[in-house]
């Protein structure tokens, strides 16, 4: 599935999606940013991912694979550099 990421008013980029099951994120960016992964399960607000690896920030190319207990989940994701390519896998 591609991501489509819009600016909010702060300036970022953010795409919010549906996890139905583990899935891998893959991000292709031509200026390297943060990216920050949030989750929730339940209610109105967003926890941040625990574990997500902060060194992505120094990255063009993004691939990780997220593993979970419970689903689904929302996901969002937060840049500050808009991704050329942005691709969520999911396991069959």
């Amino acid at each position: 599935m591609n991501l489509n990421f819009v600016k909010d008013a702060q300036g970022k980029w953010v795409a919010e999606f549906e996890a139905s099951s583990d899935f891998n994120l893959h991000l292709e960016r031509a200026v390297l940013s943060e990216v920050e992964v949030f989750q929730k399960t339940a209610g109105s607000e967003f926890a941040r991912v625990g574990g997500f690896p902060s060194h992505v920030a120094y990255m063009k190319v993004v691939d990780y694979d997220f593993s979970g207990v419970v689903y689904p989940k929302a996901i969002k994701i937060v840049t500050d550099t808009q991704p050329g390519t942005a691709i969520v896998t999911f396991v069959a």
